[in-house]
């Protein structure tokens, strides 16, 4: 003969279980946004243009779609450089077909910045 109690101990733990899983669910999407960069990676060069600000674009030219405006002093970390559309002033501050791969604090991606418009370069290899 089954105890009476057996069913509702079984019932407490499956709900116990499903109760833990979703609270685990809702606390991992709280502690670890996808929108966030990492906050291991140095932000020690900054956005510095003759303009004001510069554009986080797609890819390496100045077709390339806009993904977010960097004003003068936005820290960023630069990934990588790569050979893209040879740009002049006025729309950079010197002229040069090098162009960075950057990511910012905050917001997620890896997007380009032409070289001219990143003080504080640091060194890094190609992408």
């Amino acid at each position: 003969m089954r105890s009476p109690t057996a069913a509702p101990t079984k019932l407490r733990l499956r709900v116990a279980c499903g109760v833990t899983a979703v609270a685990a669910a809702l606390t991992a999407a709280v502690v670890t946004p996808a929108a966030a960069a990492p906050a291991d990676v140095p932000y020690t060069s900054v956005i510095q243009s003759n303009s004001g600000g510069a554009w986080w674009r797609a890819q390496p030219n100045t077709s390339s779609q806009k993904m977010n405006y960097l004003r003068n002093g936005q820290a960023v970390h630069m990934d990588c450089w790569t050979t893209g559309e040879l740009v002049s002033p006025p729309n950079s501050n010197y002229t040069s077909d090098r162009w960075f791969k950057v990511q910012v604090p905050e917001v997620s991606g890896h997007y380009y910045v032409h070289s001219s418009l990143v003080s504080r370069q640091t060194s890094v290899g190609g992408c």
